[in-house]
C-alpha cells in the first residue's frame, strides 16, 4: 500500500514545472538528514551495527544517489522547463522513496514526511472517487491578462458540468492558489517546495 500511495500521491500533486523534482529531493534530502543523524548517534553507541544502524546506512546509501540525480534534473525541470518528467519519474521517485522507507524500516516516518501530498490526496477525494466532476488534468489555469496562474476550474478545459455547476478542481495547488492569488509558475512551485521543505522540517 505504501508502494502504491508514493507512487500516485507525487504523481496527482504534479503539473507545475519543477514541483515533482522539488517535492522528491525534499523528502530526499529529510531521509538524509534523519538517517545521518541516527548514524552519528550509533558511532557514539557500543553496539554500532545494530539493526536500526544497518537500516539507516541501506537509506542513506540508496538516497544520496538519488536526491543528487533529482537535483540535477530539478535544474533542467525548472521553470522555463527545458526536461518535462511526466510519469515516468514520478512513479520512479515514488517508489525509490517506499522502497527505501520499507526496507529502512520507517514507513510512518515518511508518511510524515509526505503531508502535503496526503493533504492534496484526502483534499482531491471528492473527483477521484466520482463524488464531483474530474477533469482529465486538474493544472492551475494560465490568466494571459494578469500573466499569472489562477486556481482552475472543472470547465477551463472542456464543458463538463453546466455553467452553475462549474467549482473549481479540489488540489492542494489549487488550494494555494486561492489563498495566495494568481501566481507566476516559478513563484508557485518555489512555495510549494518550501511548503514542502517545512513540512519534512516539522516532521524530524
Amino acid at each position: 500500500l505504501l508502494a502504491v500511495f508514493c507512487t500516485n500521491a507525487i504523481n496527482i500533486y504534479a503539473g507545475v514545472n519543477g514541483l515533482e523534482c522539488g517535492q522528491t529531493y525534499a523528502i530526499a534530502c529529510a531521509i538524509l538528514a534523519m538517517s545521518a543523524v541516527e548514524l552519528a548517534r550509533a558511532s557514539d553507541e557500543r553496539d554500532s551495527w545494530s539493526e536500526a544502524t544497518k537500516n539507516h546506512l541501506f537509506a542513506l546509501t540508496l538516497t544520496l544517489p538519488f536526491a543528487a540525480t533529482t537535483l540535477a534534473l530539478l535544474k533542467s525541470n525548472w521553470f522555463p522547463a527545458r526536461v518535462f518528467v511526466g510519469d515516468t519519474f514520478t512513479n520512479y521517485a515514488g517508489m525509490t522513496l517506499a522502497v527505501v522507507a520499507i526496507l529502512g524500516h520507517f514507513p510512518i516516518m515518511l508518511m510524515l514526511l509526505m503531508l502535503p501530498q496526503l493533504a492534496n490526496f484526502l483534499l482531491s477525494i471528492p473527483q477521484l472517487f466520482g463524488l464531483r466532476p474530474c477533469p482529465r488534468h486538474r493544472l492551475p489555469s494560465y490568466d494571459h491578462a494578469i500573466g499569472a496562474l489562477r486556481a482552475s476550474k472543472i470547465n477551463d478545459r472542456a464543458a463538463l458540468v453546466p455553467p452553475d455547476r462549474d467549482r473549481l478542481n479540489l488540489t492542494l495547488i489549487n488550494a494555494a492558489l486561492v489563498v495566495c492569488g494568481p501566481l507566476t509558475e516559478p513563484a508557485l512551485a518555489s512555495l510549494l517546495v518550501l511548503l514542502q521543505f517545512l513540512a519534512c522540517a516539522a516532521a524530524l
